[in-house]
């Protein structure tokens, strides 16, 4: 067995504290299926109500589990943050600690729909009320940022597209930590507006808190090293952009 599983099922041991030998045979996943939006519907059967859904990243030397949703009255569920081109470890569990878990791939698909994206990606701080660029993050900042009212985060933006009616999409970004695990921190839907070469979607400063209190929520410190950021249009990749993060 891969080393990523074992990770994936002592982690799950640890953190559901199981004192009672699972029937893995009583739980069964059945349909783990990734929509054209990049959204990932999990079905399974058996068990006991309500069920647990969580996940861990197959990338990544120490990977989180995630837990989804911990009172799940069906026997189906729709997870929306996992990055499309990565892959996952999905886990069940009912009431009784049985489990069932299901390794998902990644499909490594581009974005398609509309050619000519680019991608500009500048890191940007806002400290005592004052925004200004900057070439690294500091772990130390970022971690006094949860208290101190300082924001860290980044100018995005994508031009150069071009359709001829408004698009829906799901946009997704994520970020891969120094150790390659992969972490999606914001998704939204809406309509990419009717373009020609020129036209553009801009963040003037996007505010990253909440990927750096999740990251702190998993890993207690914010990792030194370099990230990879990800931006996507429903399950297709669009681009790709490389930032550090100092002590």
């Amino acid at each position: 067995m891969k080393r990523f599983v074992w990770i994936f099922l002592i982690a799950l041991l640890i953190c559901l504290c199981l004192a009672i030998t699972a029937q893995a045979d009583s739980l069964e996943i059945t349909r783990v299926n990734r929509d054209p939006y990049g959204d990932v519907t999990v079905t399974w059967t058996g068990g006991d109500s309500p069920y647990m859904l969580v996940f861990c990243a197959v990338d990544g030397e120490d990977s989180t589990v995630w837990t989804v949703d911990d009172n799940i009255r069906s026997h189906s569920y729709v997870i929306d943050n996992l990055a499309p081109n990565f892959g996952f470890m999905i886990g069940v569990i009912d009431s009784n600690q049985n489990y069932d878990i299901y390794e998902l791939d990644g499909n490594n698909k581009r974005f398609t729909d509309v050619s000519g994206i680019r991608l500009t990606f500048t890191l940007r701080q806002r400290v005592n009320g004052r925004s200004s660029t900057i070439q690294q993050y500091s772990a130390f900042e970022l971690e006094n940022s949860m208290t101190n009212g300082n924001l860290y985060g980044a100018t995005i933006k994508l031009s150069g597209y071009k359709t001829t009616q408004p698009l829906p999409f799901t946009f997704r970004m994520a970020v891969t930590l120094p150790d390659g695990e992969p972490l999606v921190f914001f998704v939204e839907r809406g309509n990419l507006p009717t373009g020609y070469n020129g036209g553009y979607v801009y963040w003037d400063f996007f505010d990253f808190s909440d990927l750096w209190s999740y990251i702190l929520q998993a890993k207690d410190e914010i990792p030194v090293g370099n990230y990879i950021f990800y931006i996507y249009m429903d399950d297709g990749l669009v681009a790709t952009a490389q930032f550090s993060v100092g002590r």
